[in-house]
């Protein structure tokens, strides 16, 4: 009991003894106790010890091709594997010394998941602007191959390498959810300028706490909204933004399904994926209509990853994000329609715009990849630092974003309209 139960395995939460007597930890405790009094004795079951190093060798021994093995494995029952015991593996492998530290961002990540390893570090690279210095990971192995293949100075096991080297100016939060504000605060305080994939906390009190730590520090500071950077999104903000009306916009995803049991379902952990995806969606909404939300209204069953989430914006604008997981994938993902002040502009899946002013259409179409942004936030976060500007993410929308996307998970759980303040 307590297998494949992320409560038990991964929270910790125990089963009461009375209840369940033999649960994982406690079925292991009591093996490992009669080892140390003898009254398990596995000795003579171990017929061969085989060096790490030499492992092949004991696969061969328990698994033979060929008549000498064959032999060898009649006599074969217990096959170990036997390691260096006093080797001390280092918590920080140095792969240059040779590398610039004059260039304006000189980076240290923390988290190498499929996130940085898929998306973030090729965007960062292509900008052939940015020094990648040191990576830090939970699992020295994808610290190691992210370097190898990045090209990073150093890959290191502990956060604080990162804090303590004053080679590094900027850092990259992409670990789970329930990191990010804490990282994102220690990094600060050591000095260090921040971008953190989204979302920036999971709770008020702690965006409150990230947010105060920015301003007693002045660090820049940036949430990985990418989709604002997106070259068909430029494109619609700027037919948009002369509009002397409020605006009506929809935003439809076909997000599909994850299971309950993923972390990212996790409210503790992940956030849900209300806070941990759709924080994106408000946001490119309030980006493109040019305004804050103020009023947000949501429907759908609490804590779940199907809602349709009303805001009312500053400029007497309205935006629905329809968030839907129940789709069929082979479908787009994305949609945007807005309508407003005699223009209509579509965005369907970054892939093709449309922009209607006047009974006149003008089509954009991209035929590879669809361009979501990653490397232009790069781009544009490059250009403000040589440059001396404000990061290209105000604070003020930082913060505005996720109180609509905390306010919209309470008005799933209130049920009726959360007003934002």
């Amino acid at each position: 009991p307590g297998r494949y139960d992320p409560n038990y395995e991964e929270k910790g939460r125990d089963y009461p003894a009375g209840y369940v007597r033999w649960t994982e930890t406690r079925n292991m405790a009591t093996f490992v106790e009669a080892l140390a009094n003898g009254a398990v004795k596995v000795e003579p079951l171990i017929t061969h010890r085989v060096p790490i190093a030499d492992a092949e060798r004991a696969y061969e021994v328990i698994t033979p091709d060929n008549s000498f093995y064959r032999k060898l494995s009649a006599n074969s029952l217990g096959v170990l594997l036997t390691y260096d015991t006093i080797h001390e593996l280092p918590q920080k492998i140095t792969l240059k010394t040779d590398y610039p530290t004059q260039t304006a961002i000189r980076l240290g990540v923390v988290g190498a998941g499929n996130f940085a390893s898929g998306t973030l570090l090729p965007a960062v690279r292509s900008t052939k602007a940015v020094e990648l210095v040191g990576i830090v990971s939970g699992s020295g192995l994808s610290a190691r191959s992210n370097a190898d293949r990045f090209g990073f100075a150093y890959c290191a096991s502990e956060f604080s390498e990162l804090l303590a080297d004053q080679t590094i100016n900027w850092l990259a939060i992409t670990t789970r959810h329930d990191l990010h504000a804490a990282q994102a605060i220690e990094s600060m305080q050591a000095g260090k300028d921040v971008f953190v994939e989204k979302p920036l906390a999971l709770t008020r009190d702690d965006l409150a706490k990230v947010l105060a730590a920015q301003q007693q520090t002045g660090r820049r500071l940036i949430v990985g909204f990418n989709r604002r950077f997106a070259p068909m999104v430029r494109d619609m903000r700027a037919f948009l933004s002369d509009h002397q009306r409020p605006l009506v916009a929809s935003y439809r995803i076909n997000a599909g399904a994850i299971p309950a049991t993923h972390w990212t379902q996790d409210p503790t952990i992940g956030g849900g994926r209300i806070i941990g995806e759709a924080c994106h969606f408000i946001d490119l909404l309030s980006y493109l209509i040019g305004a804050a939300p103020v009023r947000v209204y949501a429907a759908g069953k609490s804590a779940a990853d199907e809602a349709i989430i009303t805001l009312n914006f500053a400029d007497d604008s309205v935006g629905i994000v329809i968030y839907a997981a129940g789709g069929d994938s082979s479908f787009g993902k994305e949609r945007i329609e807005i309508i407003g002040s005699g223009k209509i502009a579509v965005l369907d899946d970054f892939r093709r715009l449309e922009l209607i002013q006047n009974g006149k259409r003008t089509q954009r179409t991209e035929r590879l990849r669809p361009d979501k942004g990653h490397r232009g936030e790069w781009v544009a976060l490059i250009d403000a630092v040589q440059h001396g500007r404000e990061t290209p993410i105000s604070i003020a929308e930082i913060e505005a974003t996720h109180l609509a996307t905390f306010a919209a998970v309470e008005s799933l759980r209130l049920r009726q309209p959360v007003e934002i303040g």
